[in-house]
C-alpha cells in the first residue's frame, strides 16, 4: 500500500510463479474502502466495493491499482 496523499492511494501486489510449474490458476478478490474507487480497473463491483481478478499465472506478475476518493 502506497499513500499518495489523502485523496489517493496505490495498492501493489507481486505474485511469484512457482519455478518448474506450468502455471497456476489465480483468483484475487480485493475489497476496498468506502468513499474510494479504482482509477485504472474496469469491470469492478462498485456496489460491494470489490475487484475480482482471475487468470493463469505463467510468470511473475505485478499488480498496481490506484484508488481515488469519490467526488461528493
Amino acid at each position: 500500500l502506497v499513500d499518495t496523499g489523502g485523496d489517493n492511494f496505490i495498492y501493489r501486489l507481486f505474485i511469484q510463479k512457482e519455478p518448474g510449474t506450468l502455471g497456476d490458476n489465480y483468483e484475487l478478490e480485493l475489497n476496498y474502502p468506502e468513499g474510494f474507487e479504482p482509477a485504472n480497473v474496469k469491470n469492478y463491483d462498485f456496489i460491494n466495493r470489490k475487484i475480482l481478478i482471475k487468470e493463469v499465472i505463467n510468470s511473475d506478475k505485478k499488480y498496481s491499482i490506484k484508488f481515488v476518493r469519490k467526488a461528493k
